[in-house]
């Protein structure tokens, strides 16, 4: 199982792992070894796509609960150019500052990079179908969540990583996604309610994921993550940073905006 790597131009490729050299003797060993523990943890073997979600306490909340399972990344979709991306830092409590997440401005350039990456892309859908029937697809297998371990589940995520795309409440996926699709993937439900808050649905769906064992980080993403962390988790890190080395300037720009994660043509991706 493999993601798409970690891009670092060559001239920045000896400073790897420099930021976090200079900024690990400042962070009390308390912070060190939660830091420490978080990165040994982390994992990119999931990944989640949000579709025109705009609600500030919706994706406050995704966020943290990306965060808390332990993930990386994720991917914020809106094709409808007067729709904002906000967060809540009430609700969010500090978690976008420990994930990548990207904008991107079309379902279908969003849908190809994925495939290229090595994807299997799961539309989270409701278990009756009823928001994605007018585009859903019979010859697409259909994944419910409490039954990954079965072997035909297993024979389409064990060997690739996920991608986990969410739709509206309402609506559910747009039906662009299809072609992208590699099946269905639902929750199930035994009250009297239609749909999950998309936290909600996104926590179960990570927590069996996460319960099946998550790709842990290779060295390299190892080391940009933990310099992308400390960049932005440590006050005043740029001038410390600076003062003791500056020709780190280049580089250390780059790795707190997360640039190494990179997934997009510029022509229709924002890094948020």
């Amino acid at each position: 199982m493999s993601c798409t790597p970690y891009v670092v131009p060559e001239k920045h490729s000896g400073s790897i792992g420099s930021i976090r050299s200079i900024l690990e003797p400042l962070i009390s060993p308390a912070r060190l070894e939660r830091i420490s523990l978080g990165l040994a943890a982390r994992s990119r073997s999931v990944l989640c796509v949000f579709e025109s979600t705009h609600h500030s306490h919706n994706i406050s909340a995704v966020m943290r609960t990306i965060d808390a399972m332990g993930f990386l990344e994720a991917i914020f979709v809106y094709e409808n150019a007067s729709m904002r991306f906000r967060s809540r830092d009430s609700v969010e409590r500090g978690a976008s500052q420990w994930l990548l997440a990207r904008r991107s401005n079309t379902i279908s350039g969003t849908g190809q990079w994925l495939r290229r990456a090595g994807y299997q892309v799961l539309l989270v859908s409701r278990p009756d179908f009823a928001t994605t029937a007018p585009s859903f697809r019979s010859d697409l297998p259909h994944l419910c969540v409490d039954r990954l371990g079965e072997p035909a589940c297993q024979a389409l995520i064990n060997t690739h990583p996920i991608a986990l795309i969410f739709g509206s409440e309402l609506q559910g996926v747009h039906q662009d996604w299809i072609e992208h699709a590699s099946g269905y993937i639902s929750v199930p439900m035994f009250g009297f309610v239609e749909s999950l808050n998309l936290s909600v649905c996104a926590g179960i769906l990570l927590q069996a994921f996460r319960a099946r064992g998550a790709e842990k980080l290779n060295s390299l993403e190892e080391s940009l993550v933990s310099d992308f962390w400390l960049a932005r988790a440590t006050t005043g890190s740029r001038r410390t940073v600076l003062a003791l080395n500056p020709q780190l300037s280049g580089y250390y720009d780059f790795v707190v905006s997360g640039r190494f994660f990179d997934p997009f043509p510029q022509s229709h991706y924002d890094r948020l």
